[in-house]
């Protein structure tokens, strides 16, 4: 316990006489306290002691006390500055921690957008092979006559949205799918690519196989053979992507991944069925650059089946677009796939009130598809 004196007298005026008395044997008392440390020995710190000093007289602990809190306070401040240095280490923008491996001195951010584009370049080459292919008359009856700027711009903007939706699906913006992909040992699959659609188109010569889904009760032996090749081709790609992804991810990443795509389809199912019910005015054609793109929404892996896969079904998918344009799978002479802005004539009717349901399901149906998409890449378990 100290005393409050008005100022700092030297100790010999501030003590009573008895006190200062008393001085010598409390500093010696003090002194034989004290730890003998050993001379030799392996070398370690001295055991805490209590220092003790006197003022006014009395042994001083309050300011022993005072200078331990002052040190532990100077370790919680010490312990503060690194918990919050790794707290801002932690939330720190990735692109700032990392920076981008392909773009030099840019970051993360930067790296999505230049994927994008060559993404985008690689789809523009898909599509001038198969306008190639169509201006030397591959197949008989391309699309080449009355093809003005303004169908070209229709058909590459709209291959343009499909195929962007396709690249989020099969995760070439990222970047390790990105560093696979685009690596020089798999260049195959990029020339696999750009030859399909001539080669697609070329098969087309054939008389045997020149027939479509349309015209089903004309089919030749030729014809059958052919789609029954293809059907079992594509059911056992399709199926071993699922075992892929059964084996790769969880089961919650198994349904994210089985689910996303389901629901893609089924929206064009849903359509088609809400077609089939106007059939009177409506029709449905299945074209073979959907059935190419839906096929290519399965190729996600690190794999050469799935690299090849991927290359085939865009290189249909090209092909379709670039040869016969981008035609509606759903057609009634106007624009039928817009809901909110196609009025239904009086001659044709109003569609039941009963169809808003259906309606919904369509346009929740992508949101639904990405939301399962974005649910399995963030997925821990992966």
């Amino acid at each position: 316990m100290s005393l409050n004196l008005p100022r700092e007298a030297p100790l010999d005026e501030a003590l009573p006489e008895e006190t200062a008395v008393l001085l010598p044997s409390v500093q010696a008392r003090s002194a034989s306290m004290a730890p003998v440390l050993p001379v030799s020995g392996p070398s370690r710190s001295p055991p805490r002691t209590t220092s003790w000093s006197v003022h006014n007289g009395l042994p001083d602990v309050e300011a022993q006390r005072v200078a331990g809190s002052s040190d532990m306070s100077v370790k919680l401040n010490n312990h503060d500055q690194i918990l919050s240095r790794s707290v801002s280490e932690a939330t720190e923008p990735t692109s700032t921690v990392k920076p981008s491996r392909y773009y030099f001195g840019g970051s993360r951010y930067v790296e999505k957008y230049l994927f994008a584009g060559v993404w985008a370049c690689l789809l523009m080459c898909g599509y001038a092979s198969a306008r190639i292919s169509a201006h030397l008359r591959i197949p008989p009856d391309a699309s080449t006559n009355g093809q003005d700027p303004f169908d070209t711009f229709q058909d590459i903007s709209q291959m343009l949205q499909f195929g962007f939706l396709l690249g989020w699906f099969v995760g070439v913006f990222e970047a390790q799918r990105f560093a696979y992909l685009f690596h020089w040992r798999r260049m195959y699959w990029i020339a696999i690519f750009i030859g399909t659609p001539p080669v697609y188109a070329a098969i087309s010569r054939i008389p045997a196989l020149q027939h479509s889904l349309s015209d089903v009760s004309r089919w030749g032996a030729g014809m059958w053979i052919l789609i029954i090749i293809v059907a079992i081709v594509a059911v056992t790609v399709i199926v071993w992507h699922l075992y892929a992804a059964w084996t790769t991810h969880s089961k919650r990443g198994l349904l994210t991944y089985f689910g996303s795509r389901i629901t893609v389809q089924m929206f064009y199912l849903i359509f088609g069925l809400v077609t089939a019910h106007y059939s009177a005015y409506n029709t449905t054609h299945i074209h073979h650059y959907y059935l190419g793109w839906s096929i290519a929404l399965f190729a996600e892996f690190n794999h050469p089946i799935s690299a090849v896969t991927l290359a085939i079904a865009m290189g249909v998918f090209a092909e379709g677009v670039g040869v016969y344009g981008f035609a509606s799978m759903f057609q009634d002479g106007s624009c039928f796939t817009a809901f909110a802005g196609n009025q239904m004539s009086s001659e044709r009717g109003h569609v039941p009130p009963h169809h808003a349901g259906i309606r919904l399901a369509i346009v929740l149906a992508v949101p639904l598809s990405i939301l399962f998409h974005n649910l399995g890449k963030n997925a821990s378990s992966f």
